[in-house]
């Protein structure tokens, strides 16, 4: 027979063993022949239902069909179709059973897989039709957002600072750095590759960013910070880095009580692995909470705190950048979490050369509130700004030109093909291109660029000084005089 048989006595000592159930347990007949069936086995009955139907069918006499979870030589848990039979004498004792087992394991195990697997595609799915729907908005979205958080950051310089309303401008700005940050978070987990990918420095990346780190944080908690000064590269999205950096720092703050401390770390344990990591001192995890972390929409905040996207999409990054995450925590003994990166060869350092002072800046943005906010931001920054409604009037436009600034998506001629345009009468002029779509969606739709520097908007004053700095080396613009 192909199924494992079993006799047992009145005992349920094994009485029989077959060559078939030293193929589905491992041991052989001679090793358990007189041993109690249960000792050997360790059978568990699948349900309080089935164990009492087992018994109930012993004390009739009858047949008992069912699963259960049996145990096999080395260790393993074996789930086993059995049918027992009990075996009664004339009189009504018990004389034995007999047991015909079936090894389902390999077919559970089979069914498992399969529903694991449409688990993750469900949750492919679901990411994926997240980025369609966030995608098709974000465009207004963002715009709406440049245009709050450029007003807001113009109302904050004019005031002082102890002005009564500095502080909701204050949490304005705070809440459209939000908007925009879960913006980017369910633009990321609706992608499932590296594209826009460059070699990354992590120690300047997070020293660049370390005052944003500490505004999140918070005044009530301390962040520290351990960063080389030799660069640490790997291969990654700059953007995606800054807010996987942005979401644990995030997360740190609110798994804090008072005057907590939170580190960002970035070390090299190895020639071929860079490791940045998050830690703070606060609540920590169960083992329940720690095994859905990465868990899409999962969060302990409470409602209105969290979204639970920030660690699926750290999980997410780590993974297009072929590394991967790890969570150390334990309720009361605070959380660390991990990414460990491949390190790859860093770049030729090119040659660091000063921005202007003052720059004559062409803006071309369609959306007028949005075009009158960027103007004044670059006007802040202490630059001639000529600002005009589309690429075509950008073109029209004579006079000598310092840096072409331009929203991707326009009417008439898009800001690419009017960099194209500028860029034949004038080869090295450097050009920033602004979107409320990431840069892969709106490249995808608008073919090839001319080279230039991008950032997503909404835009802060400091990301557009940087962005021009940025835009300035790549075409190894001079400073005048």
């Amino acid at each position: 027979m192909g199924e494992a048989v079993i006799t047992t006595d009145n005992e349920y000592k094994i009485t029989y063993w077959n060559a078939a159930a030293t193929a589905v347990y491992g041991w052989s007949a001679a090793e358990v022949m007189g041993e109690r069936v249960t000792g050997v086995l360790a059978t568990n009955w699948l349900s309080e239902h089935d164990r009492r139907e087992a018994y109930a069918a012993a004390a009739a006499a009858t047949r008992w069909r069912g699963e259960v979870a049996q145990r096999h030589r080395d260790g393993r848990r074996l789930a086993i179709l059995s049918v027992v039979t009990v075996i009664r004498g004339e009189g009504g004792d018990l004389k034995g059973l007999v047991a015909v087992n079936r090894d389902l394991t390999p077919q559970r195990e089979a069914e498992r897989a399969l529903e694991q697997a449409g688990a993750r595609l469900a949750e492919v799915q679901g990411l994926d039709a997240l980025g369609e729907l966030v995608g098709s908005v974000s465009q207004d979205f963002n715009n709406l957002l440049a245009i709050i958080g450029g007003r807001t950051e113009i109302a904050l310089d004019l005031l002082p600072g102890d002005h009564p309303a500095a502080a909701a401008l204050a949490q304005i700005r705070g809440q459209v750095e939000r908007g925009a940050a879960l913006t980017g978070q369910m633009l990321s987990l609706g992608r499932r590759d590296g594209r826009g990918a460059t070699n990354v420095d992590l120690c300047q990346l997070v020293r660049g960013i370390d005052e944003v780190l500490r505004r999140i944080v918070g005044g009530r908690h301390r962040l520290e910070f351990c960063v080389p000064t030799e660069p640490a590269w790997v291969h990654a999205t700059h953007g995606e880095l800054e807010q996987v950096l942005i979401n644990l720092c995030s997360n740190a703050r609110d798994a804090m009580t008072v005057s907590g401390r939170a580190k960002v770390c970035v070390v090299s344990p190895s020639e071929d692995v860079v490791e940045l990591s998050v830690s703070d001192n606060g609540v920590g995890m169960t083992d329940e909470v720690r095994a859905r972390a990465f868990e899409p929409f999962f969060t302990t905040k409470p409602e209105g705190k969290g979204t639970g996207l920030g660690l699926a999409l750290v999980e997410r990054v780590a993974g297009r950048c072929g590394g991967a995450v790890e969570v150390d925590s334990r309720p009361g003994g605070g959380t660390k979490v991990t990414l460990r990166l491949p390190r790859v060869t860093s770049p030729e350092a090119s040659a660091v050369r000063e921005a202007p002072r003052r720059l004559r800046i062409l803006l071309a943005e369609d959306q007028e509130l949005v075009r009158d906010v960027l103007a004044e931001l670059l006007r802040a920054l202490g630059h001639e700004v000529v600002a005009v409604a589309d690429g075509r009037a950008a073109v029209d436009l004579a006079g000598p030109l310092d840096l072409f600034v331009t929203d991707v998506s326009m009417p008439r001629l898009s800001g690419p093909n009017a960099a194209a345009i500028l860029r034949r009468r004038r080869p090295d002029l450097p050009v920033v291109y602004l979107s409320g779509f990431p840069k892969d969606e709106v490249a995808a739709a608008s073919g090839e660029w001319p080279p230039g520097h991008f950032r997503l908007k909404p835009v802060t004053r400091e990301a557009l000084r940087d962005a021009l700095d940025e835009a300035l080396k790549e075409r190894g613009a001079r400073r005048p005089g």
